[in-house]
């Protein structure tokens, strides 16, 4: 029983993120640009075969809020809101019980799998994060994006100004109490199984960057959010270097979802982790090079 604590405790901090970005009401405001593209077929000047494309940041300051009454209108007139992953629909026992099954080490603990640099960084904000001094050494059994997730948690609860997924915490919580459809790229479960699979060397390199950009902390977070809200792509590109390897799968799920909604008629409203729409790789390269009109908006 003992071992499912760390779990519970990294269930806890996550739920309790979620639960408070969600809950957070959207204000109207006016910027000149905004982080989402209007995506249609090359000859359709019907207007009514729509998907509009929202990148989101996973770490954002509070100032995120109010958000561009475009995003709202957008909203409203779509019939579906497409998401990575709905976490809300799942219970903490469903979520134990997949994070036993893709979470832990085999046969070796997580000392041996990260670098010395890597392990003594996550170790000194595994301890300035806990009340009670907790080491990495409490979770050596679990894999580094357990860890990774984990960190990302406690500096957000630590937080005075950070949210974590707060753009689609927002909207998924609006198209419930509206009763929009809500579809997902990939479950849960889907998704922890995914991160299991990568290797050690590249869970790593995820947890690495999280730690830096918590160890910058509120400064680069907040640089990133105002970025965000004026659109300005360019400028996040160079604020984060965004790993591409870890997004590819989903971003080619994200992709084809696109493009059958495209086929199928109507407008809908797809958000996305902003890292996994940029670059030559990236989701809107590859529906420009399909032929697809995209305009960011």
């Amino acid at each position: 029983m003992r071992r499912l604590i760390p779990l519970i405790t990294l269930i806890l901090i996550i739920s309790l993120t979620l639960a408070s970005s969600a809950s957070t009401e959207a204000l109207p405001a006016e910027n000149s640009h905004v982080s989402m593209w209007k995506v249609t077929n090359q000859n359709d000047t019907s207007q009514k075969n729509i998907t509009y494309l929202l990148g989101s940041l996973s770490i954002t300051d509070k100032s995120v809020f109010p958000l561009s009454t475009l995003l709202e209108k957008v909203y409203n007139e779509c019939s579906r809101v497409i998401v990575e992953t709905d976490m809300t629909k799942t219970t903490q026992d469903q979520t134990v019980t997949a994070l036993l099954k893709y979470g832990l080490l085999s046969k070796t603990t997580i000392d041996k799998v990260l670098t010395k640099e890597q392990y003594t960084k996550a170790d000194n904000l595994i301890k300035k994060y806990t009340q009670n001094k907790k080491s990495l050494a409490a979770y050596k059994s679990f894999m580094p994006w357990v860890i990774e997730n984990l960190i990302s948690g406690l500096a957000v609860s630590n937080s005075q100004s950070f949210l974590q997924d707060p753009v689609p915490s927002y909207f998924i919580a609006k198209a419930k109490k509206d009763g929009k459809s809500i579809v997902e790229i990939e479950s849960p479960d889907t998704q922890l199984s995914r991160l299991s699979t990568m290797s050690y060397s590249l869970q790593g390199t995820l947890l690495e960057n999280t730690i830096k950009a918590i160890e910058q902390e509120s400064e680069t977070v907040k640089n990133a959010t105002a970025l965000w809200k004026e659109g300005n792509v360019e400028g996040l590109d160079e604020l984060y270097t965004f790993d591409k390897t870890a997004q590819t799968a989903v971003a080619q799920k994200t992709y084809e979802s696109i493009t059958k909604y495209l086929k199928s008629g109507g407008k809908y409203f797809v958000i996305a982790d902003i890292s996994m729409l940029t670059g030559k790789n990236g989701i809107i390269n590859m529906l420009k090079e399909k032929g697809y009109k995209v305009e960011q908006q």
